[in-house]
């Protein structure tokens, strides 16, 4: 979970009789003509906004939320007018109290890898209505602020422009304060409590924080990943930093926040707020063009990764990889922190090039061909199109991957005739080049669930040359498909594993399982639900419920 754009801001000030009404759910508005959210002192050291929500927490118990809506044009009246004007001002503050359920699907009530309890938002598309009380609309946007009390050993997390301020009360409860200036979709709201541990990340060097303009960045994790997640994101996240920005442009946040989240979390990607229907397309295709064609959330359909990815290199093609580039970082600075169309993207694409504009390539005939059209558009399944998508880089390896292919299924059939020949067959493709990228892996993978039939032993070989890459969730994907399609008992417990470590991506798996027929395989996937279905999303828990139990 990354905690970097700008969102909400929570208050707290619950009194003893706000908890004597816990149990009953109203909502109530009072108004006031002051731009004060409170007298007190310490509320004053919070700074204030257009909207602040209130959150109390208790052993990580959802109790009682406030909303203050504060108007920040305050209207001046002369004293002449100012009785006449009374009636037609509107109040500078509206307050709101409410309660919510801890079972809204906005939040997560969980335990992390430590066993501790915490809770964090879970990613929704849209809506945080059960969280606090608003449009989830992505053109109503607002700027935040909040303040979060919980006890001395929890930490909070959200989405802000600076890091927190935080206060210690006489009770020993902290107080965290944060406040956002940018207007954004509530739906861009991240909040996580949790006992964790904290660790500032390490700059590359001098150099980079003197012209990179790096801001801070946070690795919070639970105590036992300590070790793996400093020895990693230590070093990968300045690197990534230093690539990102030469490529993008400065970094549009004042911080970053990296939280290592629990195996339950389900969204692995977050819907980008567009203005239009077809932005998705575009919207999404520019997260895969620069991911290089990988699929980040499997909640969406992959055409909207593919159907973006493919435009983009259509229009890279017309003007070239640096111009195009060069296109990218100035589109993110004109239109940071604002929805957009696709017609804002294209036309700023035809704007910037416009010798490339003709009657075959304009914005009316991509809207046409791409984003009014069902579907991949046919020009792509040209061989023409499709030698240009393809470098020489990725022709070579894809030859890796029907190298390897054709010999593993020589090998496996000529095992299946003589067992004494299977030692020459695996010697034999010991010699061939190793795929080391993980997307080849998986693309051979993918061409070998194509296969009706594999020996246990080419499915042995394949664990023993590539175990290593089943660090990759999407290559373990695939392992896991091969050894239930195949029936291989021997690795039934990395099925488990990847159910428990990959909840995210484990529905796929469940329907493999059942489709299977296998009782042991069938048994296995009820049993791991059974263990894990408590922690699940309640969506998520009832795709996979109806599944495994058919009524």
């Amino acid at each position: 979970m990354l905690f970097s754009q700008p969102a909400l801001h929570e208050q707290l000030q619950p009194t003893e009789s706000d908890y004597s009404k816990v149990n009953t759910p109203t909502t109530s508005v009072k108004s006031a003509n002051n731009s004060s959210c409170s007298n007190s002192s310490e509320e004053a050291s919070c700074p204030g906004s257009y909207l602040s929500e209130s959150l109390q927490t208790d052993d990580l118990h959802q109790h009682i939320n406030g909303v203050v809506l504060s108007n920040s044009n305050n209207v001046k009246n002369d004293s002449a007018s100012e009785d006449s004007n009374k009636a037609n001002t509107f109040p500078s503050v509206i307050q709101i109290w409410y309660s919510t359920k801890p079972e809204g699907p906005s939040l997560s009530w969980t335990t992390d890898q430590d066993g501790q309890p915490c809770v964090f938002t879970v990613g929704h598309l849209l809506s945080n209505r059960s969280l606090f009380p608003s449009q989830d609309s992505p053109s109503a946007l607002s700027s935040w602020q909040a303040s979060v009390t919980v006890d001395e050993n929890l930490s909070v997390l959200m989405t802000g422009d600076h890091l927190p301020t935080i206060l210690t009360k006489d009770s020993g409860r902290r107080k965290f304060c944060y406040a956002t200036s940018y207007p954004m979709p509530s739906s861009t709201f991240a909040l996580a409590i949790g006992s964790w541990k904290m660790e500032e990340v390490v700059p590359v060097s001098v150099h980079e924080l003197e012209h990179m303009s790096v801001p801070p960045i946070r690795l919070i994790f639970p105590e036992c990943l300590r070790e793996i997640t400093s020895a990693l994101l230590q070093w990968y996240l300045p690197r990534s930093f230093l690539n990102v920005q030469a490529l993008l442009g400065v970094y549009p946040f004042h911080r970053l926040d990296v939280l290592i989240v629990p195996a339950c979390f389900d969204s692995l990607g977050m819907a980008r707020p567009n203005r239009g229907e077809n932005s998705a397309y575009v919207g999404t295709g520019e997260t895969c063009f620069l991911k290089n064609g990988m699929n980040t959330v499997k909640v969406f359909m992959q055409v909207h990764y593919l159907k973006g990815y493919f435009l983009l290199h259509e229009l890279e093609h017309h003007v070239g990889r640096n111009q195009f580039l060069s296109f990218l970082r100035k589109y993110l600075q004109k239109f940071a922190h604002k929805l957009v169309t696709s017609q804002d993207f294209l036309n700023l694409f035809f704007e910037t090039f416009p010798d490339v504009r003709t009657d075959a390539f304009s914005v009316d005939t991509i809207y046409s061909d791409w984003l009014d059209h069902a579907g991949l558009p046919k020009v792509l399944m040209s061989s023409e199109n499709g030698g240009r998508l393809r470098s020489e880089e990725s022709k070579k390896r894809a030859n890796q991957i029907a190298q390897q292919l054709a010999q593993l299924k020589d090998m496996d059939a000529r095992a299946r005739k003589r067992k004494r020949k299977y030692e020459g067959c695996k010697n034999s493709l010991a010699t061939l080049e190793k795929l080391e990228w993980p997307v080849q892996i998986m693309l051979l993978f993918d061409q070998l669930l194509e296969e009706e039939n594999l020996t246990g032993g080419t499915l042995d070989l394949l664990k023993e040359i590539y175990h290593r890459h089943f660090e990759n969730a999407e290559v373990f994907h695939r392992w896991c498909e091969l050894v239930i399609k195949h029936k291989r008992r021997k690795y039934f417990s990395d099925v488990r594993d990847f159910w428990r470590r990959h909840q995210a991506m484990g529905v796929y798996l469940y329907g493999e399982a059942m489709i299977s027929e296998d009782p042991d395989i069938t048994k296995m996937a009820r049993d791991c639900f059974r263990q894990l279905q408590h922690d699940m999303p309640a969506s998520v828990r009832e795709t996979v419920s109806s599944m495994l139990f058919p009524s």
